[in-house]
């Protein structure tokens, strides 16, 4: 099963910030105001036309800013909006937040972990080693930063993610025992919770607290894939063909869907899922090739391999379902007789 990032489920993090700097929690417009932004991201004139309220704070605003170029694909420009908080000593929560949708986006951040305030920096070059999958050099990291600051429960979350991957199960009940006594009710948390499950194979405790977050919400793909890997490890098909009819995204989905199809034996709705993607990013002619192997149609199937071969070459399974079925075919016809 693919890792589970944590740091991109840009809403969470954002009141997570939002929950532990006094001056924003005090300020309820912050909240709708980033929640009209999230709606529109993409009104250029929000960059040079924000509310007093949030251009009195220096930091926040650019944290605004930089979100905003992201969205619209600016990259160069939201790097000087990150840059504008170190030239001007704001080494903040904001800061973090700028660097956490930065590591979302792609961009090259390594050089920006590297801060004075230690604490932070040890926080950012721990994220960079998550997104490398080198979870035992941060781990190494958090371990040297034991002091209580404004982001302890942010320090704590990524120890628990380490931890997870790291398989040290004991560390990993105690930091999630504290960490629901601190916020009970971060989705985050809970869908951290439903991996660690998944990963422990408790499918049942897993998609009970999978299946009370917000699975259909953009922003929360992580917990609808996650969702729907339970269902069919646990063959709940039908359970997983209606999530997904429901709340189709993109081609991925569709292509997950025709294979749902395909596995309880509907195979034209199948087809028709498969006829819908693109075969160079799916490999459609490969199921369509399983497909009517099912059916018995030996040349149609090893025509829609050898298609796929095309695409594919350097699969091996490929390679072998097409001698396999070259023979049968030649058994077929006589030729071995």
């Amino acid at each position: 099963m693919k890792n589970i990032l944590i740091l991109n489920e840009n809403e969470e993090l954002f009141y997570f910030i939002l929950n532990i700097t006094k001056s924003l929690k005090s300020n309820p417009k912050i909240g709708k105001y980033w929640e009209n932004l999230k709606k529109n991201p993409d009104i250029s004139d929000k960059l040079f036309n924000m509310p007093d309220f949030i251009t009195i704070n220096e930091s926040l605003s650019n944290f605004i800013q930089f979100y905003i170029c992201l969205r619209q694909k600016q990259f160069n420009k939201a790097i000087l909006y990150l840059e504008n908080q170190i030239n001007n000593n704001k080494i903040d929560e904001f800061y973090v937040l700028m660097f956490l949708y930065g590591v979302g986006a792609n961009l090259e951040l390594e050089a920006y972990a590297d801060v004075d305030d230690y604490y932070i920096s040890s926080l950012l070059k721990t994220v960079i080693n998550i997104k490398k999958s080198n979870f035992k050099e941060g781990y190494r990291l958090l371990g040297k930063v034991d002091t209580i600051n404004r982001l302890y429960y942010f320090k704590e979350l990524l120890y628990l993610h380490t931890s997870i991957e790291l398989e040290l199960y004991q560390e990993v009940e105690n930091i999630f025992n504290e960490l629901f006594l601190l916020n009970k009710d971060n989705n985050i948390l809970k869908l951290l919770l439903a991996y660690y499950k998944t990963r422990n194979h408790d499918y049942y405790s897993a998609q009970k607290i999978l299946e009370s977050l917000p699975y259909r919400e953009n922003g929360f793909d992580k917990a609808m894939d996650l969702l729907l890997f339970v269902l069919i490890e646990t063959k709940q098909f039908d359970k997983a063909i209606q999530i997904l009819k429901n709340s189709i995204r993109n081609e991925k989905d569709i292509f997950t869907l025709g294979k749902l199809y395909h596995a309880i034996g509907l195979l034209n709705d199948a087809m028709d899922c498969y006829n819908s993607v693109d075969e160079y990013n799916f490999e459609v002619n490969k199921q369509k090739g399983l497909l009517y192997f099912q059916l018995g149609e030996i040349s149609v199937a090893l025509e829609h391999f050898k298609k796929e071969s095309e695409i594919r070459f350097n699969d091996i399974e490929i390679q072998k379902m097409i001698k396999y079925l070259e023979l049968k075919q030649r058994w077929k016809s006589g030729i071995f007789t």
